[in-house]
């Protein structure tokens, strides 16, 4: 919808665009919702577009914003309007808008309250919105269905394929298309996040590409790291350890 509202604003008024620019955000869309086009705004005069501004976005300056909008409609290079239609879609449009983002919003209040239900904590994963942990999570359904990280891991196609014939065994293949190509690409993004944002997965890939490491497999060797994690958080029931790693190693070498 974003796209057929950005449209039809870059022939009627292409300079909302440059006053707002979040299209999406709850004012922009109260003022389209109204006021669908410089005329609009024109007539309605800069008190009721700063009342519009104001009931949708408190925070904001309502009056500032709405001087700015009105002079860009009065020096609009667009279309004039003569037919209502244009208006009219985009009224329809940034209400559909506004409604869908409000949908979302409350969508996204549940699952993170479902999540933080849940008895293993996932919500302590050291990134990720629970919207985002939800989403492998509902992949999974349940962790006890798969008996080994290996198992965990190719569910979720986040493993190498198979390739042999005859004697021939590939040293290096490619990552498997096994599992649901969106979870994967999720994964991937936690996995750059990771990289970015937390300094353990930070030094590490530094390390990795200090050794002259290929980055992208280092990329898939992180969330590798993120899925072993979130594996042992699901399994066991237990917050998230930085150093995970280490302390099963320790554990191992006293047993």
């Amino acid at each position: 919808m974003m796209i057929h509202l950005r449209e039809a604003l870059s022939v009627l008024f292409p300079a909302f665009v440059k006053v707002f620019r979040q299209l999406n955000s709850a004012d922009s869309l109260a003022l389209l919702t109204v006021f669908p086009g410089p005329e609009h705004l024109i007539d309605a005069g800069e008190e009721k577009a700063a009342e519009t501004l104001s009931l949708a976005s408190p925070h904001r300056m309502g009056k500032g914003m709405a001087k700015r909008i009105i002079e860009a409609a009065q020096n609009t290079v667009g279309v004039i309007q003569k037919q209502p239609a244009l208006g009219t879609k985009i009224s329809i449009l940034a209400k559909r808008t506004a409604s869908l983002q409000a949908t979302i919003l409350n969508l996204d209040k549940q699952i993170t309250a479902l999540v933080n239900s849940l008895p293993c904590k996932p919500q302590s994963f050291p990134l990720g919105r629970a919207s985002t942990l939800a989403t492998i999570v509902s992949e999974i359904v349940y962790i006890r269905r798969f008996p080994t990280l290996k198992k965990f891991l190719s569910h979720l196609g986040w493993c190498p394929q198979s390739f042999q014939t005859g004697n021939y065994c590939m040293k290096h293949p490619r990552m498997s298309h096994a599992g649901n190509k969106y979870i994967r690409r999720l994964i991937w993004m936690l996995s750059v996040l990771a990289v970015r944002m937390v300094p353990r997965y930070r030094e590490y890939f530094t390390r990795q590409v200090i050794e002259g490491k290929a980055k992208m497999h280092i990329l898939v060797a992180v969330g590798r790291k993120l899925l072993s994690a979130l594996h042992a958080i699901l399994k066991r029931g237990v917050l998230y350890d930085p150093n995970w790693e280490e302390n099963s190693q320790l554990a191992v070498a006293k047993h």
